[in-house]
């Protein structure tokens, strides 16, 4: 059929009994990482990801704390990577996201708290990353009032004001950022990509960077720059 093009991560890699369990494929180490990562490309994932923090997604996770190691993301990485494989991290918490540069991940996704160091580590890895600001809109808008769980929602509303300050130190420091919307959280459906734009220039990106980052910049992370992207 006609249909968009996509680029499969198959079962996220997660922490045992992490974040992402539900549609991951749980490790417990640098070796079962290795192999995790193995058995993606084998079914035939094209770019890995790996469940670094907690979410407010996953019930009695905390999304500030890191629940995959550094040696296990590393391993993971060094073997995505020898199979030409992009990797992606979900990390939200500053020690993730530190582990998850360090280790030397294509992007991070959500960067929920940035710090100088991370972003002048990122600068000099040229890590992307993609902040994914619809679902907070709508968790924000509608909460419990539309069915949301209020776990789910008071988890994800006390990181607002350190993600915008995140964004903000990001857009100085020149980061590198692609746009991507989180499709799938609650009311936060497929196909809603205007508004993560909107949400993108309010947060204080120029038309320019935005256009670029949903395009070009999104191409160059994926490595398909040579087939589409502007």
């Amino acid at each position: 059929i006609r249909g968009p093009r996509i680029l499969c991560a198959g079962r996220a890699i997660c922490a045992i009994n992490g974040h992402g369990k539900a549609i991951g494929r749980e490790i417990n180490g640098p070796k079962e990482a290795v192999q995790a990562v193995r058995e993606q490309i084998h079914a035939g994932a094209d770019v890995i990801k790996f469940m670094v923090t907690g979410g407010a997604m996953t019930p009695g996770t905390d999304p500030g704390v890191q629940q995959m190691s550094e040696e296990e993301l590393a391993a993971g990485i060094a073997e995505a990577r020898s199979a030409g494989k992009k990797t992606a991290a979900h990390a939200k918490g500053e020690a993730g996201i530190l582990s998850s540069v360090k280790a030397g991940i294509d992007s991070i996704e959500h960067g929920t708290v940035l710090t100088e160091e991370i972003l002048s580590l990122m600068q000099e890895y040229g890590t992307f990353v993609t902040f994914t600001l619809s679902p907070m809109h709508y968790l924000e808008k509608c909460g419990t009032a539309w069915g949301i769980p209020r776990e789910i929602v008071e988890k994800a509303l006390k990181f607002k004001r350190r993600r915008d300050l995140s964004v903000k130190m990001a857009i100085e420091y020149g980061i590198r950022t692609t746009l991507g919307t989180d499709a799938g959280t609650p009311l936060n459906s497929h196909g809603g990509n205007a508004l993560e734009l909107k949400k993108m220039l309010e947060s204080g990106f120029s038309p320019v960077q935005i256009l670029i980052s949903a395009t070009s910049r999104a191409a160059m992370l994926l490595g398909i720059s040579h087939e589409t992207g502007s």
